[in-house]
């Protein structure tokens, strides 16, 4: 119940996020792995000749341990690092509060 509620609410997140007419420049797409999903920015190649495979970059990754959610980011070294602010026993509000990303490593 807990995995369908989140998977349901990163659709419509990842929906909402990326106007419809921007969808053929960038994507946001998530990636499960046991009890933990990842958010990632996905954009085709930036240059002709490239080849066709879309690039991605990851967001944030969302855990979920002992009945919260608890969120990281990911540094440059590909550590994911933990946001000790945001955690939550509601997939929703920890979702909005990477929206809002008021600590600038999500979206920049």
């Amino acid at each position: 119940m807990t995995r369908a509620r989140a998977e349901e609410e990163l659709a419509r997140f990842c929906a909402r996020h990326i106007p419809p007419r921007a969808r053929d420049q960038i994507r946001l797409e998530t990636r499960w792995r046991a009890d933990a999903v990842t958010l990632f920015e996905r954009r085709p190649p930036w240059r002709r000749g490239l080849g066709t495979e879309w690039t991605q970059h990851p967001i944030a990754q969302f855990r979920y341990l002992g009945g919260v959610w608890r969120v990281y980011w990911r540094r440059y070294t590909g550590r994911w690092i933990p946001v000790e602010e945001i955690a939550g026993p509601e997939f929703g509000a920890v979702l909005r509060a990477v929206a809002k990303d008021r600590t600038g490593v999500f979206w920049g």
